[in-house]
């Protein structure tokens, strides 16, 4: 076997060097496939996510949403204590996040609070991914900012029935006819005409 290690390799890297040749015929695109989070098998995702430095790992959660988080690992990391970062902390298990900072209580609350409302599905919360929420958003949260509460709604989605109708009439009151000028337009023209005669008397003397 010949490799391009350095004389002074150590006993480790030899032994990698020995197992990567066996494998060096191995398809690259297998390769490739394994380290994109959306076509990576379910097997590989927890290197994924230590790769990306995922805080927080489950093997109990689905594979949708390991992958959602993996996806997401930088953008948290990048904006981290920010509200955009907050939400993108709790997306992922299919929740909705609304923050509710202290200038925007009625009337103002405790300067640099906050409360959070999570929406979940039908399926509700259990104790485990409470906490695992609870664990996640303290970790995410600007360190300046204390959270003063943490309310969970349930979203229920149904089909709603609407139907209208109308009902119109009109009261029509006839009157006997009532006597009405009558109008009648002609066009008037004159005329004027001379007759004249004239007696003529001849008398023999």
């Amino acid at each position: 076997m010949t490799n391009l290690l350095p004389p002074n390799s150590t006993s480790l890297e030899r032994r990698l060097a020995a197992a990567c040749s066996e494998h060096a015929d191995l398809d690259a695109d297998v390769v490739v496939r394994v380290t994109r989070v959306d076509a990576a098998p379910a097997e590989f995702l927890p290197y994924l996510a230590w790769e990306a430095s995922v805080d927080r790992w489950s093997d109990a959660w689905a594979d949708a949403t390991k992958r959602k988080i993996i996806k997401d690992a930088f953008y948290v990391h990048k904006r981290k204590g920010t509200i955009g970062s907050l939400r993108r902390v709790v997306e992922p298990f299919g929740y909705l996040l609304r923050v509710v900072e202290w200038f925007q209580e009625d009337p103002p609350g405790p300067r640099a609070t906050f409360r959070l409302d999570i929406g979940v599905n039908e399926q509700g919360i259990t104790d485990e991914v409470y906490a695992e929420l609870e664990r996640l958003i303290f970790e995410t949260k600007p360190l300046s900012r204390h959270m003063t509460g943490l309310s969970i709604t349930i979203l229920v989605q149904a089909r709603y029935y609407m139907a209208c109708a109308a009902y119109l009439g009109d009261t029509v009151t006839v009157y006997p006819p009532a006597p009405q000028d009558i109008e009648i337009k002609s066009r008037n023209g004159m005329a004027g005409a001379s007759h004249t005669i004239d007696t003529l008397t001849v008398s023999m003397q």
